[in-house]
């Protein structure tokens, strides 16, 4: 009995373009799939808010006419809130978020008041949770530290206090006839008046200090009414939408974010 040979079947052309196309197709199913993800992920951890009002210039430069430069940030969710950083603000009374920087948190003890030796002008002090040393900060994002001290203030014993810092955070210690009520700790440390910000809370200030409305008229706010931490600047989006150019910017500040993620994680490492 012969044993039967095997045929070989040559293939074609055509099966050829077919296995390519195939191949083609596969990647770009496979690059469909990880965008699709990708923008899944991007979307449940970071969200885009356009920046209106003036509290946070210079540092975010929200335009009120058309000729102003207007900026836009990007946030991420459930982010670690550290001094400094700027958040994104849900607080209860207000149907609008606001958009502020982190200047102390629970624990610290901070004051607002006039220094002789800066020129008679505003700054802030603070003493850090867990240390003794008096810490007068030198904010150079701030607009104007002229333009802040035009506020007369309030003087008590020898030194003049922010008039909206003090209402807010002293004047229920510092003058209980007035039965002003709050419920900030007050203590002096050595010339200032300081008040303690509770634990899990935020007091924070626009960067336009004397066009902020912020934590010296509302009071400090809970870690949980923080929508978001601020990951992205977009520069000038008013011109970006006029020319249909906004997506592009997007993209590049989205970019450039994560590539320098990438670089401080191999750092790290």
């Amino acid at each position: 009995m012969e044993t039967p040979q095997k045929v070989q079947v040559k293939k074609g052309k055509g099966d050829k373009f077919l296995n390519v196309v195939s191949g083609i197709s596969a990647v770009f199913i496979a690059l469909f799939i990880a965008f699709m993800v990708g923008r899944y992920i991007f979307l449940a951890n970071y969200r885009y808010y356009p920046v209106s009002g003036t509290s946070m210039q210079p540092t975010i430069n929200a335009g009120l006419s058309e000729q102003s430069v207007k900026d836009g940030v990007y946030i991420k969710y459930n982010e670690q809130i550290n001094v400094n950083d700027i958040i994104i603000i849900k607080l209860e009374d207000r149907v609008n978020t606001i958009i502020k920087r982190v200047i102390a948190k629970g624990g610290d003890k901070i004051s607002i008041r006039k220094y002789d030796e800066y020129d008679n002008q505003y700054r802030v002090s603070v003493i850090r949770d867990g240390s003794e040393n008096i810490e007068i900060l030198q904010e150079d994002y701030i607009l104007s530290y002229p333009g802040w001290s035009y506020d007369e203030g309030i003087t008590f014993g020898s030194e003049v206090y922010e008039s909206r810092f003090y209402e807010t955070f002293l004047k229920a210690t510092l003058e209980p006839e007035s039965h002003f009520v709050n419920r900030y700790d007050v203590s002096y440390e050595g010339d200032t008046y300081f008040v303690e910000v509770p634990e899990g809370e935020i007091f924070y200030m626009g960067d336009n200090r004397g066009a902020s409305l912020d934590a010296r008229i509302n009071g400090t706010c809970t870690e949980e009414q923080v929508v978001g931490v601020v990951k992205v600047i977009i520069r000038d989006v008013s011109t970006a939408k006029s020319n249909n150019t906004l997506w592009w910017e997007k993209i590049k500040a989205v970019f450039g974010y994560f590539w320098n993620e990438i670089g401080n994680f191999f750092a790290w490492s």
